[in-house]
């Protein structure tokens, strides 16, 4: 048994990546350290049995893992976290809106525009306030509250004729108005204009709009991450004086708040589906539970410190558990795979 291990970038990367380490030395399990700038990577890839590269949403790893994702599939032997039911969706919220709405999932009502002029039209006859989203982003960035339609047409425009950047829609202060659109079109011009070169993690969107049902009366949301047999949830509450509640850090592990129809739904679709691994985040629409975005990567720290889980029949079990030693024990199959201090 022989692992390659493919690093991420950024910081929450590294750390990933740590971990994995640190769980395999403890068991005592050959692994490969991959990397992609050396010719060595075609004679690794003959050797190893499973290899891990848990990317992010970064522009630069989404690159790498469109570069290489299809020659692992192309290649059974080699077992991969994540593979690609997992992952084939990650940071694209019009893929995942796509993938759940075609199976009838309880999503969040949502609408999807590749053309201007049908954009514009949807926009005179819907209900506001109405969510706008780029199809990237976490931790709230690149969410819009619309507040009526001269707000909406406005956003219409900017997607169809310009675009806007990754991380120019703030996740705090004023969400919208002037000092917003000042703010993109500055940006266009100074990266336009003078022809300064954009970093790989904030490309141009556009061509497109996704909107979403805005649910009022959500104080929170419900963040339930399944990992094999095994629910994680807890509610994080909304940023101060705004309603959204991804990256406020104000979070509730107490699993008695947690409504268990959450965890049934993320149950039966990661099965349904196939995920390895993955993380769902639900609303309430009046009495119904619908889900706002998946993701298969997330913070390890806040599962960590969630203090048990969910077992397949809802049955709460306690104690805490790191993301990478049950991503590592489900891929390689190993039950009695043991846990270090992390």
């Amino acid at each position: 048994m022989l692992v390659g291990l493919l690093k991420g970038t950024g910081k929450s990367a590294e750390k990933n990546y740590s971990r994995y380490i640190e769980v395999l030395k403890h068991n005592q399990i050959d692994y490969k350290e991959i990397d992609l700038n050396s010719k060595s990577f075609f004679k690794h890839f003959k050797e190893i049995d499973y290899l891990v590269y848990r990317w992010t949403q970064r522009d630069d790893d989404k690159q790498i893992a469109s570069s290489i994702r299809t020659l692992f599939d192309m290649n059974p032997r080699i077992k991969v976290f994540p593979d690609n039911n997992t992952c084939w969706h990650f940071d694209n919220k019009i893929s995942q809106s796509y993938l759940l709405e075609s199976k009838s999932y309880p999503l969040v009502d949502s609408w999807i525009f590749w053309d201007k002029v049908n954009a514009l039209n949807f926009i005179k006859n819907c209900n506001y306030p109405l969510i706008f989203k780029l199809s990237g982003g976490a931790g709230s960035c690149n969410v819009l509250l619309l507040k009526n339609y001269n707000d909406a047409k406005k956003i219409v425009n900017i997607m169809f004729d310009h675009g806007v950047y990754h991380g120019e829609i703030p996740v705090s202060g004023n969400l919208f108005g002037n000092i917003l659109f000042k703010k993109i079109k500055d940006c266009i011009k100074k990266y336009l204009l003078r022809k300064k070169q954009i970093n790989s993690y904030r490309q141009l969107q556009k061509g497109y709009v996704l909107f979403q049902k805005y649910l009022p009366g959500n104080d929170f949301d419900t963040r339930i991450t399944i990992i094999g047999d095994k629910a994680f949830g807890f509610r994080r509450f909304n940023r101060d004086g705004d309603f959204r509640a991804s990256g406020s850090g104000k979070i509730d592990y107490n699993n008695k708040n947690i409504d268990l129809k959450c965890v049934e739904v993320a149950f039966e679709i990661s099965k349904e589906l196939g995920f390895q691994s993955m993380a769902f985040d639900f609303l309430k629409d009046g009495n119904v539970v619908k889900i706002c975005e998946i993701s298969y990567t997330y913070n390890s720290e806040a599962i960590f410190k969630a203090p048990g889980y969910w077992d397949i029949n809802l049955c709460w079990n306690q104690g805490h558990f790191w993301p990478e030693y049950l991503h590592l024990k489900g891929l390689l199959n190993l039950e009695k795979l043991k846990q270090p201090k992390m």
